[in-house]
């Protein structure tokens, strides 16, 4: 099996799905996806890939030009810059848009930390729930929390 196998859990009323270091956050409405994910994973050598299909075809759906999980249209994401190792925290309605932008050097705040990493992406159904977890996540608190949930895939490369 490669090293990119997802890792399936949940905790209280939140589903989380961990790819090739990538935290993806999706709330009790597509539990019921993500459980039978879980089970593909799980019991077959190749779960991953049809775990990652089941989960394209299931949940996700087109729609102006973007992509939409189940309605869960907010991104709060956090890019890690490949110069200084430091962390950016954002919000966006369309994450794989909003990383383009960032990696062609649209945005002043990350502009000469280039080339950024997504270590980090949570979806919410609701904007006001995405925009107070950002703001969350740029507290000190927040900044320290985001180090301990990924002290594995933020260390640095030797």
């Amino acid at each position: 099996m490669d090293g990119f196998a997802p890792i399936v859990y949940r905790s209280g009323h939140q589903v989380f799905i961990l790819v090739s270091g990538v935290r993806l956050s999706v709330g009790a409405p597509c539990s019921r996806v993500f459980q039978q994910c879980e089970a593909l994973v799980e019991n077959t050598l190749h779960g991953w890939r049809e775990a990652c299909s089941a989960l394209r075809n299931s949940a996700s759906r087109r729609h102006d030009g973007r992509r939409e999980l189940l309605g869960l249209d907010y991104c709060v994401y956090v890019l890690r810059s490949g110069r200084d190792g430091d962390l950016y925290t954002g919000y966006t309605e369309n994450l794989e848009r909003r990383v383009k932008e960032h990696q062609a050097g649209m945005s002043a705040a990350t502009a000469p930390r280039r080339p950024l990493h997504l270590v980090l992406c949570e979806y919410y159904g609701n904007s006001a729930d995405a925009k107070r977890r950002e703001k969350y996540l740029k507290t000190s608190a927040g900044k320290r929390a985001i180090r301990l949930m990924l002290r594995e895939t933020l260390k640095p490369v030797r």
